[in-house]
């Protein structure tokens, strides 16, 4: 592989400085010493230069380049791919790296990393030679739905082989460019792809194929013809498009699926009766599998052939009623009929098909059209007859529900849950309904209900939605009734139990919640609920708890760094910070070459988080820039670690144009961050940007809603000093004083006392 002209002219001089070693004048010239500089020292031998920034960013990439190199050749992979990436980071002009950074990943099956620099090597003027790698990497994107990227990979290899390379490879790639571009919705690549591939089925004799290979290519039952079909029929080439629907049905006979695609074929030539025959026939064959399609399609071809769409939307329940009635089990053509039914507001027969979809099938989709009827004003008026007359009860029945499992209401709509628990009058409702339940008998009274459950759950939903209005100690009531309900559930109740308090700040009773938990004989869940009892007793001062929580959650979760890393975190939040720094180190060495596991990725990202701050606290400045280095050779996109690296960077007065960009990106990601628009502030601050700087940290501190901790309120006494405003700075100066002398930075504190005490 050809070398950059920088990488080539360090080469010579390493080269040089190892065989013609420099002598004193005078003295006998020892035996070169031919063996080469370790790689983990090479960067210390370069001189220091004196250019600009971007100058020194693109010669430390070189540098980098180089040595991975060095480790690359020492079968050094994990750090060689390090160098690389971080070498495309502060030069991404240099397009030869990453060729290597996806080898490398490849290789070393870190997926995720292979698959973000390929697709950036796609998009880029990268050379790619290896018609093997390429397959590789468009199988890999495949794999991971990628589908625009693994066709430009696909289209590179063409390129590799020759366009004019037509056998039966050409073919097979081809029918993969035709199918992903469909998947990706670029029809008109798709259709072009696929007008070669139809050709040559047609004609094997143009390239020589056997009967065996155009079977092949035919795939099983024909589906290389269907999915061209679709491609051509939604690409507007509907006679092309009906001939593969026909080779397919020669090749495998399915009458149902034959007569939906035809109407399809007939609904995009605007012939409605024919798409309505074909459908008929359809339907009267009885195929389930595409019913919603079908469905669809009804709705379309009524519509075009109605004058308003309530007609269509009548015709299309008549029409499906009795196919309802023939086959009741049916799911989805309820919940098609019953969006039908709200629509031409016959909300009483809607509410009932709801009902017995969720019997069956407890949906999202299905909970959020049931609620949308609760809280539609519309709904529940006008004749008896028509309202859809969902009762509270209903509802926390499918709150309990959908909260059985998960302890939670994260099968709810977001927006609904927010509509109900902001009108005090529904949600003081729907609490007293589930009351009158926890009170009842439970007898016959209920059974007719379609949506009832048990009472624990009952008391659960109403637990969780009293959590949701932050009334805690109400939610405390129905959490200790569940206990009283259902003695098997207390293990998860608790868990959840001191989490919502946990959330909602109240650390203190969280701990005691989550003791009781712990405390649970046979718990499946120790690990967890220890892990949750830490934080929690971090937040209260509790350090003891909190250690020895964090030791049990990482000693039965010793296969889980999330759950270990618990345990450096309490020492970090103790200023334990050698200690922490051990054992953070501990959980890198044991997981940090599991690559192959997104979770664990993630995990050894946040750790490197945390060891930066462990470094900043030690000040070992290097330290914690490396870190975050390293959390941006995997995660280039990371924001925090955008912020944090930025901002240290700023603050050493180094790299000030890189920083900005930074701090822009992460700024942009999350405008409402205090922290990150304070960042932003700072490095103005630093670039001599004075009214940026005032911009930025006021804006700091306006989102939080005019609260600024003392290090933000030092930035804008800074930058108000050097706006010879010194009156205001001095203000903001004292402000920071009064935080900072009930515990808080000590050098930090020293420094203003400082500027105040100047003249």
């Amino acid at each position: 592989m050809l070398l950059s002209p920088l990488f080539n002219r360090i080469a010579c001089v390493l080269l040089a400085i190892t065989l013609f070693p420099t002598a004193p004048t005078g003295a006998l010239r020892a035996e070169p010493d031919v063996t080469p500089p370790d790689p983990d020292s090479f960067l210390e031998t370069l001189p220091r230069n004196t250019e600009s920034e971007t100058e020194q960013d693109h010669k430390h990439s070189s540098t980098l380049f180089a040595h991975g190199r060095l480790l690359q050749q020492r079968q050094r992979l994990g750090d060689a791919l390090r160098k690389y990436q971080r070498a495309w980071r502060y030069n991404p002009d240099i397009d030869l790296v990453l060729r290597d950074i996806v080898g490398i990943s490849m290789t070393t099956n870190r997926q995720q990393e292979a698959q973000r620099y390929a697709t950036i090597a796609l998009n880029s003027d990268v050379i790619f030679n290896n018609p093997n790698q390429l397959g590789q990497i468009a199988l890999m994107l495949t794999r991971a739905n990628d589908f625009e990227g693994a066709v430009s990979a696909y289209n590179k290899l063409l390129e590799v082989r020759g366009k004019d390379n037509l056998d039966a490879a050409a073919v097979a790639i081809r029918i993969e460019i035709g199918r992903l571009s469909f998947l990706a919705q670029n029809i008109e690549e798709s259709a072009k792809a696929f007008e070669f591939v139809k050709d040559i089925l047609e004609n094997p004799d143009k390239l020589q194929l056997s009967d065996t290979q155009r079977k092949q290519f035919q795939g099983r039952d024909g589906i290389t013809y269907v999915v061209m079909g679709e491609a051509f029929m939604q690409n507007g080439q509907l006679d092309i498009a009906e001939s593969c629907f026909n080779k397919a049905n020669e090749i495998k006979d399915n009458p149902a699926l034959y007569s939906l695609r035809m109407a399809h074929v007939s609904s995009r030539r605007d012939d409605n009766q024919a798409a309505l025959d074909y459908l008929d026939d359809y339907f009267e064959v009885g195929d389930k599998n595409t019913a919603s399609d079908a469905y669809n399609l009804l709705w379309e071809t009524q519509q075009k052939l109605a004058s308003k769409n309530d007609a269509a939307r009548k015709n299309t329940v008549l029409y499906l009623t009795p196919l309802l009635e023939n086959d009741p089990e049916n799911i989805a053509l309820k919940t098609v009929i019953a969006g039908h039914e709200v629509n031409l507001r016959h909300y009483a027969i809607a509410a009932n098909l709801y009902r017995e979809v969720l019997e069956k099938q407890l949906s999202k989709s299905g909970s959020k059209a049931f609620l949308s009827l609760f809280l539609d004003k519309n709904a529940n008026r006008g004749p008896k007859a028509h309202r859809a007359s969902i009762s509270h009860l209903e509802v926390i029945w499918l709150m309990a529900k959908s909260a059985e499992s998960t302890y939670s209401f994260e099968n709810l709509d977001a927006d609904q849950l927010k509509q109900i628990t902001e009108d005090d009058d529904r949600s003081a409702e729907l609490l007293a309904a589930a009351d009158k339940y926890l009170q009842s008998d439970d007898g016959e009274k209920y059974q007719h209900h379609h949506l009832q459950t048990g009472k624990a759950n009952v008391a659960l939903a109403a637990a969780l939605l009293c959590s949701l209005r932050e009334d805690m100690q109400q939610a405390g009531d129905y959490f200790e009734r569940i206990l009283d309900l259902d003695a098997s559930k207390s293990e998860r109740v608790l868990e959840s139990w001191g989490f919502q308090l946990l959330v909602h700040d109240d650390a203190d009773q969280a701990v005691e919640i989550f003791t009781r938990a712990a405390a649970v004989e046979g718990g499946s869940r120790k690990h967890v609920i220890n892990y949750f009892l830490a934080g929690a007793a971090v937040v209260n001062k509790d350090f003891d708890i909190a250690t020895a929580a964090a030791k049990t959650a990482a000693e039965i979760g010793k296969g889980n760094p999330r759950l270990r890393s618990r345990y450096p975190w309490v020492l970090y939040q103790q200023k334990a910070y050698g200690d922490s720094q051990i054992e953070y180190q501990k959980i890198l060495d044991q997981f940090d070459n599991q690559h192959g596991n997104p979770a664990i990725r993630d995990a050894m990202k946040d750790i490197r988080m945390s060891m930066s701050n462990v470094a900043l606290q030690q000040k070992q400045i290097g330290d914690a820039i490396e870190y975050l280095e390293q959390v941006l050779d995997e995660f280039p996109d990371d924001i925090g670690a955008l912020n944090d690296l930025g901002y240290l960077w700023a603050d050493e007065n180094q790299h000030l144009n890189r920083s900005l960009a930074m701090l822009l990106k992460a700024v942009a990601a999350q405008p409402e961050n205090q922290a990150y628009r304070d960042s932003l502030g700072w490095v103005y601050y630093r670039l001599g940007d004075y009214e940026q700087a005032q911009e930025q940290i006021e804006l700091a501190i306006e989102k939080g809603d005019g609260d600024a901790d003392a290090v933000i309120l030092d930035h804008l006494a800074d930058t108000l000093l050097k706006l010879n405003q010194r009156r205001k700075a001095e203000e903001l100066w004292q402000k920071a004083v009064k935080q900072l002398e009930d515990g808080g930075d000590k050098r930090l504190l020293n420094s203003i006392q400082e500027k105040l005490n100047a003249n």
